[in-house]
């Protein structure tokens, strides 16, 4: 364990039948130790008093038995401890999933720690003293970085921010103030990488993700909310909760060599390869900091190549292969074609355009490589070295001369114990002989298992083939059903239409009669002041003629029929030709092929039952 902690420490421990996932506001009983003696303790208290009891008591570790003592919800926990000083640690003193826990009360017996455990009060002592004693493990919550946010006030209102004067104004004092900042940040040698958008007087929006602390920025950069312009400083926050043991070294990490490429940007595409071609990642982060990339990258190895296909490389990119003592593969911009041209052929399904980026950049680098990694390989095998292949290819994939490389993985070899030497005995030289034919052997089996691992990439590849061709026909399908589908419902549709201009039709004609009669109507209408009409008994072809020649029929007069039963088409067309206004009839309408004639005429065929006649003499 570590020396005691001087520094004041307050422990706590949430009470009895409370808990912050219950209704009721959870409480605890805290212990504020210091140089050794526990100078306050409460049995009740709220998260508040634990906040003013912090600043009152200048704190520098917060110690609890279990994180989730203090939130229910992790966001909550986050908002507390920033709220806090930037100083503070928090520590849980029984351990963590990853180291294991052991109780309180089985700490205390370990640490020799008398005090009443089975009480809430007591038992926040002995968190505190287990804390100063160097038990636990501190509570990991945000990146060692920070995110400066320089945007447009909040409070500047509809009527200000809405109009373009204001819109611009604002714009061009985000960009002034994102130049001091950035300027600061450079006078001060503090690493950063800077997001704009771009704004019609300046900058919209500017992003800093600074890898620094926020105590190393409150003497640089102070949060601000002006009417124009507000400047936010806020810590990053760790994805999933970490725990560092106190006095623990650092952690294992997987050191198999690999290949990787970063398309940088708001939104940065990445793909890693190991060292035979096999895809182990290709996704896209959403405006990632460096360490999320660093801690992305290491759970698949450590980088031997870095590359993307910006010239010049990006300084990002730079930096990062810096902190692997990776090599930069530089190359050229690659055309929009040829990126097509590479996910077509390896069959490659990309959600965005940085993965697509990535990937192909990857797959350029990976086979500019191919010929000197055979070539090594095939060195190798000649010298009868067994040896894992993905660290020769590392090797050579560095600069270093083939020969060089396999020196020093032959120097990294485990030694075997050297044997006092023993008198040659019968059968030593068959002896040898088998060895060396068991060796060259060993070195043909460790060809055969380099090519059947490319030829296991060739069958994925092949495979991720016939899964496309499956899902095109699959398609294909399901296109087909769908058509199937649309042409029944296409000719359901016609005949339906069908029936329904069937239905329109006969409305129409409908129509058309009642039009014809509202016509007649009219026209009888207007003959009102007219004082006679003439009449005749019949409209059979001698009526006609006879009242033609005796002009009792007029052009454009009104003849009322007493009995039109046997009108025929010759009677109506002689009519016809007189242009009568109307007919009206007194008994039987007209036969169908006199209508049809007085009809084509446009001359209105009128029942007596709908005007008032009147007959005179």
């Amino acid at each position: 364990m570590q020396p005691t902690v001087e520094e004041p420490i307050i422990g706590v421990d949430v009470r009895p039948f409370s808990s912050p996932y219950s209704k009721k506001r959870a409480m605890y009983s805290v212990a504020v130790l210091s140089h050794g003696e526990i100078v306050y303790s409460k049995h009740s208290v709220s998260l508040h008093d634990i906040k003013s009891l912090i600043n009152e008591y200048h704190a520098k570790t917060l110690a609890v038995d279990n994180i989730k003592e203090l939130f229910k919800k992790k966001s909550d926990l986050y908002k507390f401890i920033e709220s806090l000083p930037v100083d503070l640690t928090l520590i849980q003193v029984t351990g963590s999933p990853i180291h294991g826990f052991k109780s309180v009360k089985m700490l205390a017996k370990e640490a020799g720690i008398v005090a009443k455990v089975d009480s809430s009060k007591g038992e926040a002592e002995v968190i505190a003293r287990l804390a100063s004693l160097g038990y636990g493990c501190k509570i990991i919550l945000h990146e060692n970085e920070t995110k400066i946010i320089v945007a447009k006030s909040s409070s500047v209102k509809k009527g200000g921010s809405g109009s373009d004067r204001w819109r611009r104004l604002s714009e061009s004092l985000i960009l002034e103030e994102s130049r001091i900042i950035e300027e600061r940040l450079k006078s001060a040698g503090i690493d950063y990488d800077l997001y704009t958008v771009s704004g019609e007087g300046g900058l919209s929006k500017a992003e800093f993700i600074v890898y620094s602390g926020r105590k190393g920025l409150s003497r640089i950069v102070r949060p601000y909310v002006g009417s124009n312009i507000k400047v936010v400083v806020e810590p990053i926050r760790k994805k999933s909760i970490g725990y560092i043991k106190i006095g623990d070294v650092e952690p294992r990490v997987n050191r198999k060599p690999i290949m990787v490429s970063i398309d940088p940007g708001m939104s940065t595409g990445i793909c890693i390869f190991d060292m035979f071609g096999n895809l182990l990642l290709l996704k896209t982060l959403r405006k990632p900091t460096r360490s999320a990339l660093i801690e992305e990258i290491s759970k698949y190895g450590i980088p031997t190549i870095i590359t993307c296909d910006k010239s010049p490389v990006p300084k990002s990119i730079v930096k990062i292969a810096k902190i692997f003592g990776a090599k930069i593969h530089r190359m050229e911009t690659l055309t929009l074609e040829e990126k097509r041209q590479i996910l077509q052929k390896y069959n490659i399904k990309v959600e965005t355009s940085h993965e697509r980026d990535a990937f192909a950049a990857m797959v350029k680098t990976y086979n500019s490589y191919l010929n000197l990694w055979r070539k090594a390989e095939s060195h190798a095998r000649e010298s009868g070295l067994n040896m894992p292949s993905d660290k020769l290819r590392a090797l050579v994939s560095e600069g270093i001369p083939i020969s060089e490389a396999i020196k020093l993985i032959k120097s990294e070899a485990p030694r075997k114990k050297v044997e006092q030497r023993r008198p040659v005995v019968p059968g030593t030289t068959d002896l040898k002989r088998e060895i060396k034919r068991l060796k060259n052997k060993l070195a043909e089996k460790e060809q055969e298992v380099s090519k059947l691992r490319e030829e296991v990439s060739t069958y994925k590849r092949e495979i991720e083939d016939l899964r496309a061709i499956l899902d095109s026909i699959r398609d294909k399908t399901l296109i087909e059903i769908k058509r199937d589908r649309a042409i029944k419902l296409r000719d359901e549709r016609i005949r339906y239409l069908e029936n329904e201009i069937a239905r329109l039709e006969r409305r129409v004609r409908e129509l058309e009669i009642e039009l014809e009669m509202e016509r007649s109507r009219s026209k009888v209408a207007e003959f009102y002041h007219l004082e006679r009409a003439e009449v005749i008994d019949k409209l059979s072809k001698n009526a006609v003629e006879e009242a033609i020649t005796k002009k009792r029929i007029k052009p454009g007069s009104i003849i009322v029929v007493k009995d039109a039963s046997g009108a025929g088409r010759a009677a109506a067309e002689k009519i016809s030709k007189l242009s009568p206004y109307a007919i009206i009839v007194l008994g039987s309408h007209p036969p169908a092929p006199a209508l049809s004639v007085f009809k084509s005429s446009k001359i209105p065929v009128i029942p007596a039952s709908e005007v008032k006649i009147k007959i005179l003499g």
